[in-house]
């Protein structure tokens, strides 16, 4: 190569390297000129109550609510940690579109300010603030950001594009907590005091359910559960006992999990008027106490059983059965028939056998061989219960009281029932 050539092509490489130092020397004092802070502002007027917006704002479970950003990516695992709401509560967040990232709050004045930190600790960290002012019954809720850059010169150029992305997600977000806030309702409840209660234990009957967290979707969903309730209710031959219920159980990302649910009782309670007092059993003091098999007084009953079969009637039976009442310094049967005598029989097997097992088993036999006398277990009267004094009528066996119980995953899962 003639050395002129080479000459020109050296000095081309030299200028070219002139030229690339000086544009990076250019880049590196534009970027100590730029600002090292980044500070976006976004405000709202807002129709509602301060403690209403403050109620949404100081809780991360709340934020899929009104912010474009969680909802931008309805796949991603959101964890909540520490307190429900208020400082120190924290939100974790990993998904294929928000990336990851959290958030924790670190300070909370009621009504008026909530701060929180974005990323702590790492070089990411940023500030968020909002701040609540009334104005003429209304509210102005300020939305702000902050995030120092440092010397790190590519995150002040970032930062150029970054808070025209914060400020449009702000005024989203914002554009979306006023319509949620004015949607509530415009009660002051701020003020009440609350009061902790402990309630009695209902049954119910319940339908889990989920559901996008809006108004819309919530009611569609828990009307769907409900009937499905009630469908199971006169199924079942229930009755409803008090007014429907929504159990919140958990909420990730936007998805909120519940149980839709109806308090029920069963339709031999209304009998005593919907309260029926609760007496333990004392017959099994422990769970391990073993149950008898078979014993001397059940072979007195069996032996005056026998005798009213044919072997000698209610005369050999009476004092076969009272051997047991003496001997519990309890009142004697009398009885003058021998139909008199097979109910009293009746009673004192269902009495002396009591939780071991065989009373279905004497109900099906005496029905199906047609013996003397009633089949009740208690008589009509009144009863007297937690709330008040009711008129019982409970001698009349109902045709399923003769069946074995069908299992619960059975009555739940044939279509046939």
């Amino acid at each position: 190569m003639p050395k002129d050539v080479a000459l020109w092509n050296n000095l081309l490489v030299q200028k070219l390297m002139y030229a690339i130092s000086g544009f990076i020397i250019l880049l590196i004092i534009v970027g100590l000129a730029l600002p090292q802070h980044a500070l976006v502002h976004s405000s709202v007027r807002v129709d509602a109550h301060p403690a209403t917006i403050f109620a949404l704002i100081n809780d991360f479970h709340r934020i899929s609510l009104w912010s474009p950003w969680i909802n931008s990516d309805p796949n991603a695992r959101i964890v909540f940690s520490g307190p429900k709401r208020g400082v120190d509560a924290a939100i974790t967040w990993d998904g294929t579109i928000i990336g990851t990232g959290a958030q924790i709050i670190t300070a909370s004045q009621p009504y008026k300010y909530v701060a929180t930190t974005i990323n702590p600790g790492e070089s990411s960290e940023a500030r968020s603030w909002f701040e609540l002012e009334t104005m003429d019954d209304t509210t102005i809720i300020t939305w702000s950001f902050e995030t120092d850059y440092g010397y790190n010169l590519v995150g002040r150029y970032f930062a150029l594009i970054l808070k025209g992305v914060v400020k449009r997600d702000y005024d989203e977000g914002l554009a979306n907590l006023k319509d949620l806030a004015e949607s509530l309702p415009g009660t002051d409840f701020s003020d009440i005091d609350i009061e902790r209660i402990t309630v009695e234990p209902v049954q119910i009957a319940y339908r889990s359910a989920t559901s996008i967290p809006t108004p819309a979707a919530i009611s569609e969903a828990m009307g769907a559960a409900y009937f499905e309730i009630l469908n199971f209710i006169d199924k079942h031959r229930l009755q409803e006992a008090g007014a429907p219920l929504s159990i919140t159980r958990s909420f990730s990302g936007s998805q909120l999990r519940f149980d839709a649910a109806i308090p029920v009782g069963d339709a031999a309670v209304s009998k005593f008027g919907g309260n029926v007092t609760f007496f333990p059993q004392a017959k099994y003091a422990v769970q391990e106490a073993p149950i008898n098999l078979s014993s001397g007084w059940e072979m007195r009953l069996i032996e005056a059983e026998a005798a009213l079969n044919g072997g000698g009637g209610f005369a050999v039976a009476l004092p076969l059965m009272n051997q047991r009442r003496t001997d519990l310094g309890m009142a004697l049967i009398t009885a003058t028939t021998d139909a008199e005598a097979y109910t009293a029989l009746k009673l004192e097997r269902a009495l002396e056998l009591w939780l071991e097992g065989r009373r279905l088993g004497d109900i099906r036999r005496w029905d199906a061989n047609n013996v003397s006398g009633g089949i009740s277990d208690v008589t009509d009267g009144v009863y007297n219960g937690p709330g008040g004094t009711f008129n019982a009528t409970l001698t009349t066996l109902a045709t399923n009281d003769r069946c074995w119980p069908i299992g619960q995953d059975e009555r739940e899962t044939n279509p046939n029932f």
